[in-house]
């Protein structure tokens, strides 16, 4: 009929029109470009899929006694039950011995994380450990074990990676086996707390890092060690006074933060789909 004939004739030019559009817009060439990529990095899937088996990552072996393991397993059953982890959960800290290669540490540890994809697993969740005696492991005196999904596996340590090319402050983050108690818990992530030398191994000043309450009232790390020195006392009231400036619209923000450095940050969490890292009170920042 007149309508179907007149159908398939827009039809026809609405199909060369949209031809010409990805012409002049090379999408064509992209789309190339994107099915090339994919297949070079496919053909690298099999080998890097055999180094990971024979990969030998650091184990890391927990010991504690029975009664403070059971204190950590009852806290993570509570959480489940509210849904939440409590403030009141994470200040639990129970006596370990941890053995990396052979060399044994003194540490505390305690239930971490905010949602509870750190804990769903009862054979894998997330836990913080605090080094004792002075002592550090991989340069750092606190870290926390996560599980990897928790952390996207392998997006997190690919965004901490690109944060170091582009000169910004980035954690230590790694793989290692763990296991507690003489039970295997498989491949954990371990993440760099936020204190001094996290700013040593960046080449930056001790400062003062901090992160905005739902609120926007600034709440920073290590507050009781930053506020017993005159100096950090100092600090804290100039950032605190910097901040509130801002929020009464008293000064542009270029006058508070790097705005070059931030949306360096925010391009690389874009790219990573790790939206939850700019939420609120998961932006951490350091006053320099």
């Amino acid at each position: 009929s007149l309508f179907i004939t007149i159908l398939l004739l827009f039809y026809s030019i609405s199909l060369i029109g949209y031809g010409m559009f990805l012409q002049k817009a090379q999408v064509s060439a992209t789309l190339q470009q994107v099915i090339y990529d994919g297949m070079n990095e496919r053909f690298r899937v099999f080998p890097n899929y055999i180094k990971g088996l024979f990969s030998s990552p650091d184990k890391f072996v927990i010991d504690l006694k029975f009664e403070d393991l059971q204190q950590l397993n009852f806290v993570r059953a509570k959480v489940l039950e509210k849904g939440y982890i409590e403030k009141a959960y994470k200040d639990l800290e129970v006596n370990a011995e941890l053995t990396i290669l052979g060399k044994k540490y003194k540490i505390k540890l305690s239930p971490t994380g905010q949602n509870l994809d750190m804990i769903g697993n009862p054979d894998k969740y997330a836990l913080k450990v605090k080094v004792k005696d002075e002592k550090s492991i991989y340069g750092m005196r606190e870290f926390k074990l996560l599980p990897p999904r928790s952390r996207h596996n392998l997006v997190e340590w690919i965004g901490h990676e690109i944060e170091k090319r582009e000169n910004l402050i980035a954690l230590k983050y790694d793989f290692i086996e763990l296991s507690i108690n003489g039970d295997s818990k498989g491949v954990y992530a371990i993440e760099e707390h936020f204190n001094k030398e996290l700013l040593e191994y960046n080449h930056q000043k001790e400062g003062i890092m901090f992160a905005l309450d739902y609120d926007n009232n600034i709440k920073i790390f290590n507050k009781n060690k930053i506020m017993s020195t005159a100096f950090g006392e100092n600090q804290f009231y100039l950032l605190n006074s910097k901040w509130q400036s801002f929020c009464n619209d008293d000064i542009h923000i270029g006058k508070v933060l790097d705005l070059d450095k931030f949306a360096t940050f925010f391009a690389i969490v874009d790219l990573m789909d790790g939206h939850h890292a700019a939420i609120q009170q998961n932006l951490k920042m350091y006053f320099n």
